[in-house]
């Protein structure tokens, strides 16, 4: 009997881990088209900072490919530099606690997370070495650590950087309208 129940203790969590990621895919990933649709696309950079619980400026290192349920993601090594707090940070009613990476003096700490992305996606994809500003969530998934997120509307909220270390360019043509570039001061 106690056998029984572990199985389907087991398959609980299991289908629990599916639907948590599903609906975070659906909700966020690219499906299809050129980089993909989504449910909406972002009208404003304070949409998309709405959504957003942390937004880092980072840089992509490994990344390792695993199954979650039925999808298959890419585990990204990020290593965050700095984290901005733009005004209007996690505004949205779908609300998860943030991320704060600074010390107790305010200075931003050397940490990692993992950023996931689905695996295979027609959208464009991190890349190792490069500096980019995230906007991220949580990925709520059972068994994920807290220290996992994905993308924020998929591509909408990559920004990679432009070449000079200051300018950071939209990757997503998808028809946002949030700015083609930010700076850190633009998330101020």
């Amino acid at each position: 009997m106690a056998s029984i129940r572990s199985s389907l203790k087991t398959m609980h969590v299991r289908a629990l881990a599916l639907i948590a990621l599903t609906l975070c895919l659906l909700l966020t990933a690219c499906t299809s088209g050129g980089e993909g649709s989504r449910a909406a696309l972002y009208g404003s950079l304070g949409e998309l900072v709405g959504d957003s619980t942390t937004v880092i400026l980072a840089s992509a290192g490994e990344a390792e490919s695993k199954q979650v349920g039925e999808v298959r993601v890419v585990a990204w090594a990020i290593n965050v530099r700095k984290q901005l707090f733009p005004p209007g940070l996690g505004a949205s009613p779908k609300e998860a606690p943030s991320r704060d990476f600074r010390d107790s003096t305010g200075r931003d700490v050397g940490s990692s997370v993992i950023v996931w992305q689905v695996s295979g996606s027609p959208a464009p994809s991190l890349a190792p070495g490069k500096l980019y500003i995230l906007f991220l969530r949580p990925t709520e998934v059972p068994g994920a650590g807290s220290n996992e997120f994905y993308i924020v509307g998929g591509v909408a909220g990559i920004y990679e950087d432009s070449g000079d270390g200051t300018q950071y360019r939209r990757v997503s043509t998808d028809g946002d309208l949030t700015p083609e570039l930010l700076t850190e001061a633009s998330l101020r």
